[in-house]
């Protein structure tokens, strides 16, 4: 049985084996990743753009953080145009992204704070939403197969 947990802390200090980060197309930054660049003291847009990854739906790139913040590693998960980032495209993003993200023990991610009002959920609201801890996943049926090992989350 997976558990969830929400945090305000920043995603700089999430403690995860992997943090997972929104980015849209056109290598825009999603919430949490400026504080994460900051944090580890480099530009993951230029990096996204010398390994040609675009940020359209699904588009995934893992980095190692070498110690820089509590998190092991971030994975930026692409979600295409910004104004039609919705629950739609987070739910395929996801679904790709699960497949790497199931080898981790923990993961933290702000996905839950992308949206815009008049979806099926309201849109972020000054403090932002909040990040979310889960379990890992096993890819082949989308369900959650183990609880993670220690309490994490992070958000605003």
């Amino acid at each position: 049985m997976p558990s969830f947990d929400v945090s305000s802390a920043s995603p700089a200090e999430a403690q995860a084996d992997l943090l997972m980060l929104p980015i849209f197309e056109g290598r825009r930054p999603g919430p949490g990743v400026e504080a994460v660049q900051k944090a580890l003291k480099a530009d993951l847009m230029a990096t996204l753009k010398e390994h040609r990854v675009r940020g359209n739906v699904g588009d995934t790139f893992t980095i190692p953080t070498l110690g820089r913040i509590r998190a092991k590693t971030v994975q930026l998960v692409g979600l295409g145009s910004k104004d039609e980032a919705g629950p739609g495209a987070i739910r395929r993003a996801s679904l790709k992204a699960a497949r790497s993200a199931a080898k981790f023990g923990t993961v933290a991610s702000t996905l839950a704070q992308v949206g815009t009002t008049g979806e099926s959920r309201p849109g972020p609201s000054p403090k932002g939403w909040p990040w979310v801890r889960t379990g890992s996943t096993d890819t082949r049926n989308g369900r959650w197969t183990r609880p993670p090992r220690r309490s994490l989350g992070c958000g605003r």
